[in-house]
């Protein structure tokens, strides 16, 4: 699979995660509703006027208010690299450093202390996961799309995303590691209209191209390799174990050091 799959897309169908926390929605499932302690950033001007040049809502006669830039993490893929690479179970459930990968980017967007949503219902491509998403937060004041199969993900890296559309500093803009485009991808609310009309495989190609042909796209350039750190394979998640065990090395070293 393509690491930049909001640019070239990717095949998805539904995937079961046993059960989603009580008060979960049948499609998707919030960090609105369920009982969490993480905190959204507070709104700002700035973030209220992303969300005036296109409206603030799916219905301009009930208006909303906006809440902050929301994580959509995507988990309908069907994982069938994982699976002919030797993985004895779906991608996002396989283990890593002890808990299942999806936990991972869950355990992030948490941190990050902005609100999110998971998107893990059937859908006939990742164009259509993504505008389900989008319609379940159409109150937001944009979107960091972010695949569940990147574990390490950092916090900070998407909060660093979430600040560039509350700075209106582009309405498209993409993580760069080692010069690498990858995930995730945020969306300001001028992006509603085209994010909405999302289906098939492509996945959001379409708006990621017309923005950057308006001269609204880019790139961020970023100090964390997790945003191209997919796990396709079983090799691949060999290898995001080998960057966990050497960053905790380098803790446990650094920590040693002061004392």
């Amino acid at each position: 699979m393509p690491r930049h799959r909001l640019f070239h897309g990717l095949h998805t169908r539904a995937c079961k995660w046993g059960r989603r926390p009580p008060g979960a929605k049948k499609s998707g499932w919030s960090r609105r509703n369920l009982p969490l302690t993480a905190q959204p950033l507070l709104l700002t001007d700035a973030m209220m006027r992303l969300g005036s040049a296109s409206g603030t809502s799916i219905s301009p006669s009930t208006p909303m208010p906006l809440t902050s830039p929301t994580v959509l993490i995507l988990a309908s893929g069907r994982g069938e690299r994982f699976k002919a690479s030797g993985g004895a179970v779906h991608k996002l459930q396989a283990l890593l450093a002890g808990k299942p990968v999806l936990q991972h980017a869950l355990d992030a967007a948490r941190a990050s202390g902005l609100p999110w949503h998971v998107e893990d219902a059937g859908h006939p491509g990742m164009g259509d996961s993504i505008a389900a998403a989008v319609r379940a937060t159409a109150n937001a004041s944009g979107w960091l799309v972010l695949p569940g199969d990147l574990p390490l993900v950092q916090p900070a890296t998407l909060q660093a995303m979430a600040q560039v559309l509350v700075d209106q500093r582009a309405v498209v803009a993409w993580p760069e590691f080692a010069g690498e485009r990858g995930h995730p991808v945020a969306f300001g609310r001028d992006c509603l209209e085209g994010l909405l009309a999302l289906s098939g495989e492509k996945g959001a190609a379409p708006v990621v191209r017309h923005w950057v042909q308006q001269g609204r796209g880019l790139a961020v350039p970023v100090q964390d390799e997790g945003v191209v750190r997919d796990i396709d394979t079983m090799q691949a998640l060999e290898r995001a174990e080998a960057v966990l065990a050497k960053a905790q090395t380098r803790l446990v070293q650094r920590g040693a050091g002061g004392n």
